[in-house]
């Protein structure tokens, strides 16, 4: 009769308290994401290899770098990334998104901490939305995102600084697609002059659209240092 009690009560809880549980195992807790769920999640920086995924040919193979040359992530897009990122992306639920960022500030803390000042980013540079998909979610990811490193590291967001021409979303396209619909896919603006920047994404899936991106850039400032920071980066399909 007890226990019956006690999950009746946990129960009325969770009703009256639904920003007390874990989003992820929904246990009691007083942060979004916790500690256990955190320790379970497997971090790119924790294994004590090359903090540039792109040094790491399992990553660096399947996704296109041809115009930027460091790739920084938290971890794959596996749990709990593919839980909490849509839920943010899609379902504008905003509660892990401290965590989400929290977490990509650690790979980027020791990227900084190694680095020369000539190679830290002066500019973070959001990948922009469609028109039709900002008018949707009302809010650009990529930009919250940024914003919240930039808070961390003093860094400057660069707002406006491109403009996606029409065109069908990069989620719901195979590679090939997505190659096709880059061409011409993006209007970038003149940048203030700059030796470095980063840009910044929700998700890295083939690295087309970064790419495309840093390329454009790369015509207007051909000695420009670009990298590429994001929560998280899809597997290749054959480690699937």
């Amino acid at each position: 009769m007890r226990n019956l009690c006690h999950l009746a009560s946990q129960a009325w809880l969770k009703r009256l308290l639904p920003g007390q549980c874990c989003l992820l195992c929904k246990q009691p807790s007083h942060i979004p994401v916790c500690s256990y769920c955190e320790h379970d999640t497997r971090f790119f920086q924790h294994d004590g290899r090359p903090i540039n995924l792109l040094l790491r040919p399992e990553i660096a193979r399947h996704v296109r770098h041809a115009h930027y040359t460091g790739l920084l992530a938290c971890g794959y897009y596996e749990w709990p990334f593919d839980t909490l990122i849509p839920r943010f992306k899609f379902n504008r639920d905003f509660r892990g998104v401290d965590s989400l960022c929290r977490w990509l500030n650690g790979p980027i803390g020791q990227y900084l901490e190694h680095q020369v000042a000539s190679m830290r980013p002066q500019l973070l540079l959001p990948v922009p939305l469609r028109a039709t998909g900002y008018w949707q979610r009302q809010f650009n990811q990529a930009q919250i995102v940024a914003e919240a490193i930039a808070n961390k590291w003093h860094l400057e967001v660069g707002y406006g600084w491109a403009q996606r021409v029409a065109g069908k979303p990069q989620h719901q396209q195979n590679r090939t697609q997505r190659l096709l619909n880059l061409r011409q896919a993006f209007n970038v603006k003149p940048l203030p002059r700059v030796h470095s920047i980063a840009i910044v994404d929700d998700v890295i899936t083939t690295g087309c659209t970064a790419d495309a991106l840093a390329g454009l850039l790369r015509r207007q400032h051909p000695h420009l240092h670009i990298q590429v920071w994001t929560l998280a980066v899809t597997r290749s399909p054959r480690a699937r």
